[in-house]
């Protein structure tokens, strides 16, 4: 994902896909800075969210 200068990245980014349904992916954070993290080309970094399974059926 690529945002402008100046402007503030999504928190939380859902996407979905045809197999699996719908993910999310959090932003990650520099650990002592607390800005959006970037990788070595400058792009934002993105973690999945863990998907907790479905409640059983009773």
């Amino acid at each position: 994902m690529d945002v402008a200068p100046g402007e503030v990245p999504a928190g939380l980014v859902e996407l979905s896909t045809a197999v699996d349904g719908e993910w999310s992916y959090r932003l990650a954070l520099h650990p002592v800075t607390q800005h959006p993290a970037r990788d070595h080309q400058g792009r934002l970094v993105y973690l999945p969210v863990a998907r907790l399974p479905a409640d059983p059926l009773p």
